[in-house]
C-alpha cells in the first residue's frame, strides 16, 4: 500500500472506531517515521522518543493508543519487556486483515451455493429455480441497510463532542457548538477530515485558531503547509504530506 492508501484506510477505520486525538497523532507519527525509513516492512521506534515527540506524559496512554490501532487492523507491533524499542509494521496488519476477509468471502459464497440448491422446487414436473439476489463481491454478507450506512458514514461521528475533543482547544464551546450544528453534513465531513491535519501543523495551541473562528472561516478548504524536517534516527529528509 502507498502513503495515500494508508491515510484513506485510516479515515475509513476512524468512522467505525472514533479514535482519540492521541491515537490519531500516533498513527500519523508512525507513518512519518516509516516514510523516513524508506517504507521498510518492519521499523523500530523508542517509546521515550515517541512520548517526547507527541507530548504524551503517561506510558499507559501510549500503550492504550497503540493497542487500539492494532485492534482496528491498522498497525502491528512486537515488544520485549527489557527493550524500550518497539518493532512496528503496517503491511503485516494489512495482510492479516486481507486474509481474514478472504476467508469470510469464501464461506459466504459456499453457503450461498448450498442455499441455492435447497430452494429448488420439489415438483419434478416444474423444477424451477427460485432466484436469489447475487452477492456483491465487495459487500460479502453485509445487509443493504449496512451498505447504506457505509456509503453515508455513521451519524455519531458528526456529533459536536467528537469534533470538540478532536480540535482540542477548549474555548467558546457554546458558540462553536451553535455554529457546528448549522453546518451541512458535507461540510461537517470536510472539517472532520481536515482538523486532525490542522491540529498536527499547530501543536502549540496558542497559534491554533479558536474552533468558532475555524468554522466561520470554513478553514477546512485551506491548504496546509508541512515543513520539511530531518528524522533524528536516520538523518533522512522527508515531507510528511504532499
Amino acid at each position: 500500500m502507498n502513503y495515500v492508501e494508508l491515510i484513506n484506510r485510516f479515515w475509513v477505520a476512524h468512522e467505525a472506531n472514533c479514535f482519540t486525538t492521541c491515537e490519531i497523532a500516533l498513527y500519523f507519527y508512525l507513518l512519518k517515521v516509516n516514510n523516513a525509513s524508506n517504507w521498510r516492512q518492519f521499523f523500530k521506534r523508542n517509546n521515550a522518543k515517541i512520548m517526547a515527540d507527541l507530548g504524551v506524559k503517561d506510558r499507559r496512554t501510549l500503550e492504550c493508543a497503540r493497542n487500539r490501532l492494532k485492534q482496528a487492523g491498522l498497525i502491528d507491533y512486537q515488544k520485549k519487556s527489557t527493550n524500550p524499542n518497539v518493532t512496528y509494521s503496517f503491511t503485516s496488519a494489512f495482510n492479516a486483515q486481507v486474509d481474514a476477509q478472504a476467508s469470510v468471502q469464501v464461506d459466504v459464497q459456499v453457503d450461498a451455493q448450498d442455499m441455492y440448491k435447497q430452494v429448488l422446487t420439489k415438483d419434478k414436473h416444474k423444477y424451477k429455480q427460485k432466484e436469489i439476489p447475487p452477492l456483491s463481491p465487495k459487500m460479502g454478507d453485509e445487509s443493504a441497510s449496512h451498505a447504506k450506512e457505509l456509503d453515508t458514514g455513521p451519524i455519531d461521528e458528526l456529533c459536536f463532542e467528537n469534533v470538540w475533543n478532536l480540535y482540542d482547544k477548549k474555548q467558546d464551546k457554546k458558540k462553536a457548538e451553535a455554529k457546528w450544528n448549522k453546518l451541512s453534513i458535507e461540510n461537517k465531513r470536510k472539517a472532520l477530515a481536515h482538523i486532525p491535519k490542522y491540529v498536527q501543523t499547530t501543536p502549540d495551541k496558542q497559534f491554533r485558531k479558536n474552533l468558532t473562528t475555524y468554522l466561520n472561516g470554513e478553514c477546512w478548504d485551506n491548504e496546509l503547509t508541512f515543513k520539511t524536517s530531518e528524522d533524528e534516527t536516520t538523518g533522512t529528509h522527508y515531507r510528511e504530506f504532499d
